[in-house]
């Protein structure tokens, strides 16, 4: 039995989502499900539980529950794009990369895009990874921020992240406009105290 329940915002809590459609597949067949994790920073775990049925009849004796890892949404990857420069990123950070920044302080960053026909500009925080390339570590904001011809967000620094060469690095959608910003250091609260 395959079931449908889109859109599911679960997130293995209950109750669980109800059934929408049931349809009944031969058993030599195959269906191919897809699951995503765009909001979280984190994998999730997605319990699915199959049951046999044969002729209508639901044999949960016989169900078996497997356990399926869905990491988050990667917009990069194979790695982030090189920037051509056309979004101009600012934050109150050393160019030379030895700001420390404090896991949980607010950081201001502020774009400017050259490219009039962008809407709006998505941020991300990425990590040098060597060979002048970056990784992708997270989306700030979970959106696209609008204008894209300049604006400023407020971004609280995460606990999950520390260590050294992040950056905050600005695309636009179709990839008309990109830009990255000097490096910073994540480092955790307590090294603060």
């Amino acid at each position: 039995v395959l079931e449908y329940g889109y859109p599911v915002g679960c997130g293995n809590t209950s109750p669980h989502f109800k059934v929408t459609t049931v349809q009944y597949r031969a058993p030599n067949s195959s269906q191919t499900v897809g699951f995503g994790n765009n909001r979280a920073l984190d994998p999730i775990t997605i319990i699915v539980r199959l049951t046999p049925y044969s002729y209508g009849k639901a044999y949960p004796a016989s169900s078996k529950a497997i356990s399926i890892q869905v990491d988050p949404h990667n917009p990069f990857p194979e790695g982030v794009y090189a920037p051509d420069g056309k979004v101009v990123l600012s934050y109150p950070v050393h160019p030379d990369g030895t700001t420390k920044l404090l896991q949980g302080s607010s950081l201001a960053i502020h774009w400017r895009d050259i490219n009039p026909h962008d809407s709006c500009v998505n941020l991300y925080m990425v990590q040098d990874v060597g060979r002048d390339r970056e990784t992708y570590r997270m989306q700030l904001g979970n959106k696209c921020f609008a204008p894209g011809s300049s604006g400023s967000y407020m971004w609280t620094i995460p606990d999950k992240f520390s260590g050294a060469g992040f950056r905050i690095y600005s695309r636009a959608p179709g990839g008309t406009a990109s830009g990255l910003g000097a490096p910073f250091s994540i480092v955790p609260a307590t090294a603060g105290h």
